[in-house]
């Protein structure tokens, strides 16, 4: 029901917005929330699981901007009870990418990124090795406003074995995700006052 309201509010907000297609330009920052839904590779052994994060964008050229991005989840283990008892543990994603959006129409804009990703897992465990590989994201970005935008995106990344990792060898994994969020773009000074320039003519 939740994601129901959400995606009706969102297609509302799109709907009677008035939206101005700026690009976004160097210096620019982006803040955003995400909720994500973890789909782990059956080999890492836990669940799928969702999970909450962050993101901060800074902006290096006309809509190409350098993210970090970070979430929470808490992953059941696949077989239960793990090590000690466990039924599951804490799983930190942690990724850096360079995304681009590419503006299909005033509103809509298609994602590309790519970068790293890093599992960073906790509690005791004998599943969910840490390790990190490359990955990537595509996705879709709905302009409410100048100021306020809409995330929807699947992203991947393969983290390589490792005979060597600790408490047991890594396997190799390809971990998938969907995600969805809400952001804040706080722009130069100088090129907000372009902007308002650019709409009063």
């Amino acid at each position: 029901m939740t994601k129901r309201w959400i995606l009706a509010i969102g297609g509302l907000a799109l709907a009677i917005l008035p939206v101005r297609a700026h690009a976004q330009a160097a210096g620019s920052v982006e803040l955003g929330l995400v909720a994500r839904q973890n789909i782990y590779d059956t080999e890492v052994g836990i669940e799928s699981a969702a999970g909450i994060g962050g993101r901060l964008g800074v902006f290096v050229g006309p809509d190409l901007e350098v993210e970090l991005e970070g979430s929470y989840a808490e992953p059941r283990l696949s077989d239960q009870p793990g090590w000690e008892g466990r039924r599951f543990i804490s799983h930190e994603l942690y990724q850096a990418r360079i995304a681009y959006t590419h503006w299909l129409a005033g509103r809509v804009g298609l994602l590309l990124g790519g970068g790293y990703a890093y599992d960073h897992y906790h509690r005791p465990r004998n599943v969910g090795v840490m390790g990190g590989g490359l990955g990537g994201l595509i996705g879709l970005r709905f302009r409410f406003s100048d100021a306020f935008s809409g995330r929807f995106e699947w992203t991947g990344y393969l983290v390589p074995a490792d005979k060597n990792a600790f408490p047991v060898p890594r396997v190799q994994a390809l971990n998938l995700g969907g995600q969805m969020g809400v952001s804040l773009v706080l722009r130069r000074p100088e090129e907000r006052v372009a902007a308002d320039r650019s709409s009063e003519n």
